[in-house]
């Protein structure tokens, strides 16, 4: 598969001397068709990526650095007319509360309408036809009905739906799907992550998911990144993520996962302290206060991204007890 979005060194944060970066040199590819997952605790990073390949951080936050290619343009150079045609029509957007996205006094129908005609040269009864038939693509009952109703007047399951539709109107290349699951029941987050699938089999649509939910992410995902404190400290196919997890601050979110096997009669076991503040251990692995099995090493010197195996991992333990493919930084 080539690659349709490249993302090298992306820096995000707030100017000033110094600056406090939020996100802190992310680098990662997202092939064609490809679906990524983007895991990590609240705060480190996830959704400040996300939007800022869209172009849609504000102030105080700005990119500091980096760039971001969709098909070998750089998004980040672009004026903001072409930005806006690229948002919304080859990139597609999905939010996490699909009640704070969706315009509370307009129809569903007229704004998955107004989504179409902004990328296209529709009339607004062709539009109106086209919002019904993807209404039924994404599996809103009755969506003839429906294209008039209110965003109240659908569950959040519905309303998600509709939220997809509006993503989908401009047949686009990518989706950024930000916790598209959080505000819905299993069952209703089961049915969006198999819509979503069959979204992008059908269509050949890449996803970039942006989840805290590592059984969501597992589910859904062909690779996984895991972020902490603005980093990638490890990408991994799903399936060596589950049964090979390499990096401490892995295996410590998989510790914590639970599921309708956990014995909750035992005590559920947590990550102790606290993720960094922006601006903190800078020079070295920032997960150090918090690992089991740190070492010296980890308080002096930040770890680069090395291969190890099929996957990558930030991680000076990892490093020296796996063999390593290649120690070669993998960020630029």
């Amino acid at each position: 598969m080539s690659a349709l979005l490249e993302v090298r060194n992306l820096r995000v944060g707030i100017a000033g001397r110094p600056a406090q970066e939020i996100v802190r040199g992310v680098s990662f590819v997202l092939k064609r068709g490809e679906r990524l997952g983007l895991v990590g605790e609240s705060g480190s990073g996830k959704s400040v990526t996300a939007l800022s390949i869209a172009r849609l951080i504000h102030t105080p936050l700005r990119v500091l650095g980096g760039e971001v290619y969709l098909e070998g343009v750089d998004l980040l150079r672009l004026s903001d007319r072409r930005m806006n045609r690229v948002r919304g029509g080859r990139i597609g957007l999905i939010y996490q509360d699909p009640m704070a996205a969706l315009n509370p006094v307009q129809t569903v129908g007229t704004q998955i309408a107004e989504a179409i005609r902004l990328h296209s040269h529709m009339s607004r009864a062709a539009a109106r036809a086209r919002a019904i038939e993807l209404l039924g693509d994404v599996g809103l009952p009755h969506a003839a009905q429906r294209v008039d109703s209110y965003p109240h007047e659908l569950s959040g399951g519905l309303r998600q739906r509709a939220l997809i539709a509006i993503a989908i109107s401009a047949d686009p290349e990518l989706l950024l799907a930000d916790e598209p699951t959080t505000a819905l029941d299993v069952t209703t987050q089961a049915r969006i992550l198999d819509l979503l699938g069959e979204l992008s089999a059908t269509r050949g649509i890449s996803v970039l998911l942006i989840t805290h939910d590592l059984a969501v992410a597992t589910e859904f995902c062909d690779t996984i990144q895991v972020m902490y404190a603005g980093r990638i400290v490890e990408q991994a196919a799903v399936g060596a993520f589950y049964e090979r997890p390499l990096h401490p601050y892995t295996r410590a979110l998989l510790q914590t996962e639970v599921n309708l096997e956990t014995d909750i009669s035992r005590p559920i076991p947590t990550i102790a302290g606290q993720p960094p503040l922006p601006g903190e251990f800078e020079g070295c692995c920032a997960f150090a206060p918090r690992c089991a099995v740190v070492e010296q090493v980890c308080r002096e010197v930040r770890p680069d991204l090395v291969a190890i195996g099929n996957g990558t991992v930030a991680c000076h333990v990892a490093a020296a007890t796996a063999v390593v493919v290649n120690r070669r930084p993998l960020t630029p």
